[in-house]
């Protein structure tokens, strides 16, 4: 075993130690440093074999699947690599990507300028930042494995946001598990939590194939939909 792994084994067994009393803390600390903290911070935002990831395609599929509509706000867009994605299938769609992480959306930003793309907004905020934003001001809202860094007890605050902001609905992919756990990052049961929310008239949860993503993600990776009552 290396003294890389070694280390990482030791860092992931001091932060499980310390979950119980600091947790929101130091998943929001690690976010909007991650560059300090990890020298590969890059990997996961803006490469290239990220932004291939097969689970992109299932993004793109999804879009494809609504009826057409104008602008889809991410939360947690780190550089915005799924915006970019969906831009090239869908350049009349204007986008929004909120990242806590002001060096990843600066690499964002230098990739759109680079490329000439100028249907993407890409924010430096916290999440919870939509709230400052007018109710039915975007068609659809995304994320992808971010809410599972988000406590269950203020998780139900942010999806009724995420509803309030949307016109049609959102768009997540995330891991789950009935009764909710904890291992590192949260796998909420997004059944019993929607269940209690007002203004949506359906949601599903559908698994994740294999050919589109490997470890945890084939067991608790779910996708989810969620279609708002019209008004």
């Amino acid at each position: 075993m290396t003294v890389k792994i070694l280390i990482k084994k030791l860092l992931r067994a001091i932060k499980r130690s310390l979950d119980p009393y600091l947790r929101k803390y130091l998943d929001t600390y690690f976010w909007r440093f991650r560059h300090y903290i990890r020298s590969d911070w890059k990997s996961g935002y803006l490469d290239s074999n990220s932004l291939n990831h097969p689970h992109r395609e299932l993004l793109v599929d999804l879009v494809r699947s609504k009826p057409k509509f104008k602008s889809l706000l991410e939360l947690g867009t780190g550089s915005g690599i799924n915006l970019i994605k969906l831009s090239v299938y869908f350049s009349s769609i204007k986008y929004i990507g909120i990242d806590i992480n002001q060096k990843a959306i600066s690499k964002g930003m230098e990739y759109l300028e680079k490329n000439n793309i100028s249907n993407i907004q890409l924010i430096a905020d916290d999440i919870f930042t939509i709230k400052k934003m007018d109710s039915r001001s975007v068609d659809y809202v995304l994320t992808d494995a971010v809410l599972m860094y988000i406590e269950p007890n203020i998780l139900p605050e942010l999806l009724n946001e995420m509803l309030r902001v949307s016109r049609s609905g959102f768009i997540m992919f995330e891991q789950a598990s009935s009764g909710g756990e904890y291992e590192d990052h949260w796998r909420h049961d997004y059944e019993k939590v929607l269940a209690t929310l007002g203004g949506i008239k359906s949601y599903s949860l559908s698994e994740i194939p294999e050919q589109y993503w490997s470890d945890d993600w084939i067991k608790y990776g779910r996708i989810i939909e969620v279609e708002k009552i019209a008004k």
